[in-house]
């Protein structure tokens, strides 16, 4: 861990302070080692003794990937196209930005903390919900509809997603929590939220897929990171490889050099060459090898 700590510090800003707004796990990775640091004690140790057990969240654990824990369901995805258990990740690398197991009569918990501002104090929850740049503010998104303001978050990880909406003046908390990747939970969650404010729910739409021939599939192919993202192709189709090169997510051309994922109602796109450059890329990998490494 401190040695992935330092290899951060030494790097130098992507940009300058303040002027620009890019969510980045290793932004909460960091802020995990800072309470470590700060507070003396493991971070899971710090969360029990300071949040969970004073909301009564007797549901949410810090997954060690070690510890059985009862009733935690198992997480799934597609491996070529077959449904698979979701391979073994060390959480540890995760501290911060996951490796927490919860359920939703917790997250209720939380979102009463947050409702009556339960542990902080007025000014560090004004802080807190405070909105900075792109509807940020420090771990939730901020949104004005109309006059009537929406925090939420969500996020997905290896065969989970979760997604929430909080309307602290209706009193109204939105839950969404997926042990697959395959669920739009975002647009399920909004879908929710329009019923209940007397507006249309967004319908699924899987966009069309456009048809490359081999060769055009072709230079995209290859290692983005050693031993852990590759794109290779098989059948003609596309598939994006990662965890540890035991899970193969089949992709589709959806425009030029874009892609999304085949069993995923997310429409995440793929930019697999950004405009601008010459060179693909995944999640900011550039290709480095046309071998898989």
């Amino acid at each position: 861990m401190i040695r992935a700590f330092w290899n951060w510090i030494i790097k130098k800003p992507v940009n300058k302070p303040g002027k620009e707004f890019n969510y980045n796990n290793s932004n909460y990775n960091l802020l995990a080692w800072i309470i470590e640091n700060v507070s003396g004690k493991p971070y899971n140790e710090f969360l029990y003794e300071n949040i969970f057990s004073r909301l009564g969240m007797d549901n949410t654990i810090f997954d060690n990937g070690k510890d059985i824990i009862p009733g935690k369901a198992d997480n799934y995805l597609h491996d070529y196209d077959v449904l698979v258990k979701a391979p073994y990740t060390n959480n540890l690398f995760s501290i911060g930005a996951g490796a927490l197991v919860t359920n939703c009569d917790d997250l209720c918990k939380w979102y009463k903390c947050l409702k009556n501002k339960e542990i902080l104090s007025e000014q560090a929850y004004g802080i807190y919900l405070s909105e900075n740049k792109n509807h940020y503010c420090y771990g939730l998104e901020r949104y004005n509809e109309g006059g009537r303001i929406k925090y939420c978050h969500g996020g997905d990880s290896i065969g989970v997603s979760a997604y929430t909406q909080y309307y602290f003046d209706e009193d109204i908390c939105i839950i969404i929590m997926s042990n697959t990747e395959s669920l739009d939970q975002y647009r399920f969650g909004n879908g929710i939220s329009s019923i209940l404010h007397g507006r249309q729910a967004q319908a699924s739409r899987r966009q069309e897929g456009i048809l490359l021939p081999p060769e055009e599939l072709r230079k995209y192919t290859g290692t983005y990171l050693h031993g852990k993202i590759h794109i290779v192709q098989k059948d003609g189709k596309l598939y994006l490889v990662r965890v540890n090169q035991d899970i193969h997510i089949r992709l589709y051309c959806v425009g030029k050099d874009s892609f999304k994922r085949w069993y995923e109602e997310q429409q995440l796109v793929h930019k697999l060459i950004p405009d601008g450059s010459t060179k693909p890329s995944v999640w900011g990998y550039e290709l480095i090898s046309k071998d898989l490494i």
